[in-house]
């Protein structure tokens, strides 16, 4: 490939929606492109290679660690990918209905999506005060985070109770930390404006498909072992002076106190990607089980020590 051909790392960051730090960082420690260095020293990437680091990004989305993608030849790494497009298929609708409210979006968002079946029904919205009537459930809600007003928790709010997306993406240029702050309290997805199109459509379908993921495996009411201590008795069994020369049923508390925060915590735990929901999700009743079991553990120490909760 000629000299011209070749482009910066700035560029190749642009073209594959992947950060030139991130870039940087993944040469460093995986070796994954090989660059070539211009007059005056700086990286130039070719064709080839902003190919292969699409592919290694859209891999990674899906779960697939950066460390074994490395490794994997340009073909194996295609191989990889038509195996999870086939599974994508699989879970997605042959039509996504996106709802954009964004002034430039809608036309971004037409075209091929990593090469699917899958078509997106993109539904400009100009507005959403009031949110129009009849326009029913959509799939994803795509909106700027200008849009969102100086009250956007009260809009989002709004826009899932009439629009019921499965799927909610903010984009942003530029954002005060307070609006981050806020927006990072709800389940949503923030990405930076001005990326390539089909890296947008990329995430669209990829944060549907996580989502729908986590829903379809978000543990069962059945999964999860009901509490037998509330926060106060385990708060008292853990300052229990115990009768005994040992301070079991302290620590037996402490340990049903921390398995309880991280079964919150496990719940709550935002997703990357389809195999990310799926593992938080066996982590969550997991945890519960494991507190169940503790729980009884710490019941058998209550009754023989004789204490009164």
């Amino acid at each position: 490939m000629s000299d011209s051909n070749l482009v910066p790392i700035g560029v190749l960051s642009h073209l594959s929606g992947v950060p030139a730090d991130t870039i940087r960082t993944w040469e460093r420690r995986y070796k994954l492109l090989a660059p070539e260095r211009d007059a005056r020293g700086r990286r130039i990437y070719s064709a080839q290679q902003l190919a292969r680091l699409r592919l290694i990004a859209s891999l990674n989305d899906h779960g697939e660690r950066i460390a074994d993608l490395a490794r994997l030849s340009d073909d194996e790494l295609e191989q990889r990918a038509l195996l999870h497009k086939q599974n994508t298929e699989q879970l997605l609708p042959q039509v996504i209905r996106v709802a954009v409210l964004h002034p430039t979006l809608s036309k971004t968002l037409s075209g091929p999506i990593l090469g699917l079946s899958t078509q997106l029904d993109v539904i400009q919205l100009s507005e959403l005060n009031p949110i129009p009537e009849g326009l029913g459930r959509v799939d994803v809600v795509l909106a700027s985070v200008d849009s969102l007003g100086s009250k956007p928790l009260t809009l989002l709010r709004r826009i899932r109770l009439a629009l019921q997306p499965t799927s909610l993406l903010v984009t942003y240029s530029y954002m005060t930390r307070p609006m981050r702050e806020k927006l990072q309290t709800q389940p949503l997805r923030l990405l930076k404006d001005n990326m390539p199109p089909e890296r947008l459509r990329e995430l669209v379908v990829q944060g549907l498909l996580a989502d729908r993921l986590r829903n379809s495996t978000r543990s069962k009411p059945q999964d999860h072992a009901p509490r037998r201590f509330t926060a106060a008795q385990l708060d008292q069994l853990q300052r229990q002076i115990s009768r005994l020369d040992c301070e079991c049923p302290n620590h037996v508390a402490s340990l049903v106190s921390a398995l309880l925060a991280f079964e919150v915590y496990s719940a709550n735990c935002s997703s990357a990607s389809p195999a990310d929901a799926a593992l938080h999700t066996k982590l969550h009743v997991g945890t519960s089980q494991a507190r169940a079991v503790m729980e009884e553990l710490l019941m058998t120490l209550v009754q023989a020590e004789g204490i009164v909760l």
